[in-house]
């Protein structure tokens, strides 16, 4: 089968824009296909450009160059999966030279932009978080009803996003979230830390497949990570409320949009007998899950995503996706231990936790003598640790010998990793 998956391949070249840790497995995938890949993005040791066959120092979001670029070297495709700023750039590029893409530009202009996208799910029956109409307001706040969070419309990883408690504190984080933003400012009810989900489908011939309901474990107030995900486990506790109540609605939302092929992501809070969405993306979410759901059932996603951007169509058998929710007993974690801001002089477990039987993935993000900056944000996550359990008893004890053993430590031996899950 390989064999002639290289044959089917063989001389085609993929542009791949961004080149983050999690596009990793799409560089292999893609070679392991016979593909030869070009990865791009502005920084000089992005790991993904490190295996990929050739890597350059052009930004994603130098259009023309890039465009430039696939017409001189005869590139076949170009690819994102994972990274929010690629969004926008995968599907420019890809309109202008005709290439395969998830979506048309006003598709992406709804699921890149956190106010289009609500705007969408209110038309379609979709609930949302509530919203104050920040463009309205001119400066007051004064029928705000407390605590909301505000951020950027079209921000990424927690950036430019403030809880907010009174009035003082929304005057200080709009600047915040306009820093991080090219589309605008949302103020929105705070939800809280519990019963956040992420929901993932892949659309083939314009039928979305829920591949994935997943539990997203935010960080604790007192350490300042009440925004960011600190953990996640697939499946979730909410699965089946969400396959009986909401669902449909997001199918049907996703059908009207007019998404042909393509992954389909979105963010939501369980409220009540309902999901209230707040955050969409045409991409997986940034994790190992995909590899995790290979090792169970022998689908690959990326593999379907990357003959997608090389011939427009995705093949593979999804028709029993839906038996595929439950994981087959099994549980699929992803933990993000912190790490506070400091010198770091030594780390000790890593040996132990990378020999782990059940490690599907482990990304390093921070080593010896860097120096990590308190931003609150996803760049306070030291690694991401990936990993399957045949039980929820099984899981709990791989997270318990993870953060027991994994130690992070300043030059006065203080271990930096904290909030713990």
């Amino acid at each position: 089968m390989k064999n002639l998956m290289n044959l089917k391949f063989e001389n085609k070249k993929l542009l791949l824009l961004g080149g983050a840790s999690h596009h990793r497995k799409v560089v292999k995938t893609a070679q392991e296909m016979g593909v030869y890949v070009l990865c791009t993005d502005y920084t000089i040791d992005s790991p993904a450009k490190k295996i990929a066959d050739e890597s350059l120092m052009i930004d994603v979001k130098d259009i023309e160059s890039l465009t430039d670029l696939c017409m001189r070297e005869q590139v076949d495709g170009v690819l994102n999966v994972y990274l929010d700023p690629c969004q926008r750039p995968h599907q420019q590029i890809c309109e202008t030279l005709n290439y395969p893409c998830y979506g048309d530009h006003y598709q992406f202009s709804i699921m890149t932009d956190k106010r289009n996208f609500k705007k969408f799910c209110i038309q379609n029956g979709v609930d949302v978080i509530p919203e104050y109409d920040y463009d309205a307001m001119d400066n007051d706040y004064s029928n705000i009803e407390f605590p909301v969070i505000v951020k950027p419309a079209d921000g990424r990883g927690a950036r430019g996003q403030t809880i907010c408690n009174d009035i003082d504190e929304i005057r200080k984080a709009v600047p915040f979230a306009k820093e991080h933003s090219t589309g605008g400012v949302l103020i929105e009810k705070y939800m809280g830390r519990e019963n956040d989900l992420m929901i993932s489908y892949l659309v083939v011939d314009n039928e979305p497949y829920l591949i994935r309901v997943t539990d997203r474990y935010l960080g604790k107030p007192e350490d300042s990570l009440e925004r960011v995900a600190i953990a996640a486990v697939t499946p979730s506790r909410f699965t089946k409320f969400y396959l009986d109540n909401v669902n449909r609605n997001v199918k049907k939302m996703i059908k009207n949009l007019g998404i042909q092929n393509g992954p389909v992501f979105m963010q939501g809070f369980v409220d009540g007998n309902t999901v209230r969405f707040y955050d969409p993306g045409l991409r997986l979410p940034g994790s190992e899950f995909e590899v995790s759901y290979k090792k169970i059932f022998g689908i690959d996603f990326v593999e379907m995503l990357i003959e997608f951007a090389l011939t427009g169509s995705i093949l593979g058998n999804l028709g029993g996706s839906a038996d595929h929710i439950y994981l087959d007993g099994h549980f699929v974690l992803s933990l993000y231990p912190a790490v506070r801001a400091g010198i770091i002089h030594k780390i000790t477990g890593l040996d132990a936790i990378k020999t782990m039987e059940n490690l599907v993935s482990f990304s390093q993000y921070y080593y010896e003598g860097d120096e990590v900056f308190r931003t609150n944000d996803t760049r306070q996550r030291f690694c991401a640790i990936d990993l399957i359990a045949p039980s929820w008893n099984e899981l709990k004890a791989s997270i318990e010998l993870i953060q027991t053993t994994l130690k992070v430590l300043d030059k006065d031996g203080n271990n930096l990793i904290y909030g713990n899950f």
